[in-house]
């Protein structure tokens, strides 16, 4: 078993303990950053950027620019940047990206001249070591080189290794119609220096031959980028290059041929394989950049949020400081809904809900009653320790309420530090009467151990309750801000109001008006009535999306339906929270938000139109799209309109760049519930 392991999994052992950038505790570096990619030539540059995804502009660092990208299929994103020719350019923009972004690895990536006959263009270098050649001391007697050099990291040439063994790597570069052969990949040392060599016989090229016997090739950046590397706290680097001349005097012509394109895209190619597999097979997902460092937020030139943004929207005044998602919620289960408070610091070891609950045995709750109790009615007070039931009454300093059993949902810490429960009940005293509703969403925290993640859980209660304070007003369906209690240092409570209809009954969810007990699709009126819902809900997350906060835990259970048809949510489900892998849904997930291919810098607004257009999905067929792509909803309707199609299949988008915003989703579900009455 060892041995099938071999170096791909006693290497990642090795690479948790150095491959990071954040902290550093026990000269170990604790995994938050990027992964950071920098070349110094636009033909290189553009061959790493045309292998990412939803690449967009960040702030300037000192005035450089950069930009980031997700490396498509795994969790890392990629901050690229380029700094020009020279060893002095490329350490100083080095250490200006290490400082601005933290990253747990770099890779330089581009072309060099190649200085044996063995090294074929288009061939790859792996820098094994890097010289900075100019180093010496000239006396009467000659020349005596003072080599100063950099080793590759062993984690990461070991890597390397392996991604040239397996080989499929070559498969991946882009065809470039010349008929190259495929490549190969040299793990040799590489000289660098601040002249461009284009001579065999030359004063430099005997220094290089007589002194740097084992160099194989010369560039002009990687003894800057690997002194940078070294002076900032052990940072893992590695040089790759692509060979585009000989440095024979034929440079002009190989660049005639091409051959700087055909290079640079093979280094990126392999360089990016590298990157995979620091994640692949893996536990952790790393490469979580800093949500806010490319935050793009609404303008005054887009007031009703049509844009789409690019960023993590939460409120300023709701980050934790120095707080960052806990790379061990990787091992959550990928079908382990979160709770809507948001996903505890610390995984469970096995999926939530547990099995064995009998409560928790389907994923939605059994419809349920809707009066409220007679007068008089109390239950067994519950006290702090004890697990929530139905029946039971929690008391407050201010208020008492009778927890139901519909929707009751008790979740413990793996740790044990902290226990969550979310309920619907009945407020008993103050007496409820002549209030527009005596039901609640009770959400309550109970803090067992005072770590630093059950104290910020406590806390996100006071912070959903803020948010609400503020934004409640701005659209219809959004919950009021309720009462929200702070209980000594050790307990919260946040009860929202559930409304009533007009008959005096409690609302119903979404789940219990159009789910329960139905699988087969809706008919023409249904479908109708549910567009417009569906539409002005979209208004409503509009509106979230306005504040810089987004809902991202949307299901049928925590959406409420008046008896006009206008929708409410229930509350704010993980707005106060940022964002960790696995969290929301798990059939309405958004793909950014997914374990394997987490991205939180992406996960924002477009999560929600993303969740909010798998819900649509599901309530008009009767059944979730599939993931990966779902068949039009016209094809399991029995009359749809095409605009239905379009919205849904663009609100659906793997890419969350491509999804319209909510209010612009919400024109377009509009749009068709009119094509669909006017043709009825």
């Amino acid at each position: 078993m060892v041995a099938c392991l071999g170096v791909r999994g006693a290497v990642r052992q090795v690479i948790r303990k150095y491959l990071s950038g954040g902290n550093t505790v026990n000269g170990t570096r604790t995994p938050t950053g990027p992964v950071l990619v920098l070349t110094a030539l636009p033909v290189e540059y553009r061959a790493v950027r045309e292998r990412l995804v939803s690449v967009r502009r960040g702030p300037s660092h000192q005035g450089t620019v950069f930009e980031a990208g997700w490396l498509n299929g795994t969790p890392w994103q990629i901050v690229l940047a380029q700094t020009g020719a020279g060893n002095h350019a490329s350490a100083v923009l080095t250490s200006r990206a290490i400082e601005a972004f933290d990253p747990c690895a770099l890779f330089f990536v581009g072309v060099a001249g190649g200085l044996r006959p063995d090294i074929a263009l288009g061939d790859v270098v792996v820098a094994t070591k890097v010289y900075a050649y100019h180093g010496g001391k000239e006396t009467d007697g000659g020349f005596a080189a003072r080599p100063v050099s950099w080793q590759a990291p062993h984690e990461l040439e070991q890597l390397a290794r392996f991604v040239d063994r397996d080989g499929a790597w070559a498969g991946a570069r882009p065809r470039t119609g010349g008929g190259h052969a495929p490549p190969a990949v040299h793990f040799k040392p590489i000289a660098a220096g601040e002249v461009v060599s284009d001579a065999q016989e030359s004063a430099l090229r005997r220094m290089l031959d007589r002194h740097y016997q084992d160099a194989v090739a010369v560039e002009m950046e990687g003894a800057g980028v690997a002194q940078a590397a070294h002076l900032s706290n052990r940072l893992p680097a590695l040089i790759v290059r692509g060979i585009s001349d000989r440095a024979d005097g034929t440079k002009r012509r190989s660049d005639a041929a091409d051959w700087q394109t055909v290079a640079a895209r093979n280094a990126a190619a392999f360089a990016c394989s590298v990157v995979r597999e620091l994640e692949a097979g893996g536990e952790e997902p790393y490469g979580s950049l800093d949500p806010y460092a490319f935050l793009d937020p609404y303008t005054a030139s887009d007031p009703d949020g049509l844009l789409v943004p690019d960023g993590f929207f939460v409120p300023e005044d709701f980050r934790v400081p120095g707080a960052r998602p806990s790379a061990s919620l990787a091992h959550r289960s990928e079908s382990a809904p979160p709770l809507p408070y948001g996903a505890p610091a610390h995984p469970a070891p096995s999926p939530w809900p547990s099995p064995t609950s009998p409560r928790q045995a389907s994923p939605y709750p059994a419809p349920y009653p809707s009066t409220p109790p007679s007068a008089g009615a109390d239950g067994q007070p519950w006290t702090p320790g004890q697990p929530w039931t139905g029946g039971r009454t929690v008391s407050t300093p201010a208020c008492r309420y009778l927890v139901h059993d519909e929707l009751l949902d008790e979740q413990p810490a793996p740790d044990h530090a902290l226990v969550r429960h979310q309920a619907v009940a009945c407020r008993l005293e103050p007496s409820a009467a002549g209030t527009a509703s005596p039901y609640v969403w009770l959400r309550h925290a109970e803090v067992r151990l005072p770590t630093p993640d059950a104290l910020d859980a406590l806390a996100a209660l006071g912070r959903e309750h803020d948010l609400l304070g503020r934004i409640h007003q701005r659209a219809r369906g959004l919950p009021g801000p309720g009462r929200y209690e702070r209980i000594g240092d050790r307990r919260a409570v946040l009860a929202l109001p559930w409304p009533l209809t007009r008959s005096g009954r409690r609302c119903g969810t979404l789940h219990s008006g159009w789910l329960a007990d139905r699988s087969a699709p809706l008919n023409a009126n249904r479908l109708a009535r549910l567009l417009a819902a569906i539409a002005g809900l979209c208004d409503t997350l509009a509106a979230l999306h306005r504040a810089r906060a987004t809902h991202r835990h949307l299901d049928p259970t925590v959406v409420l339906e008046q008896d006009d048809g206008r929708l409410i949510l229930r509350d704010l489900g993980l707005a106060a929270h940022a964002p960790c892998p696995g969290e929301g849904p798990t059939l309405y997930r958004a793909p950014e938000q997914w374990r394997g291919g987490h991205r939180p810098g992406l996960v924002g607004p477009p999560a929600d139109v993303y969740q909010l257009a798998a819900l649509t999905y599901h309530l008009a067929t009767g059944r979730p799209p599939e993931p990966g792509g779902a068949p039009p909803p016209s094809s399991r309707l029995e009359r749809a309109p095409v605009g239905l199609d379009r919205a849904v299949r663009a609100a659906l988008a793997e890419d969350p760049g491509e999804r319209p915003a909510a209010r612009a989703l919400g024109t377009a579900l509009r749009a068709a519930r009119d094509d669909l009455l006017g043709a009825a």
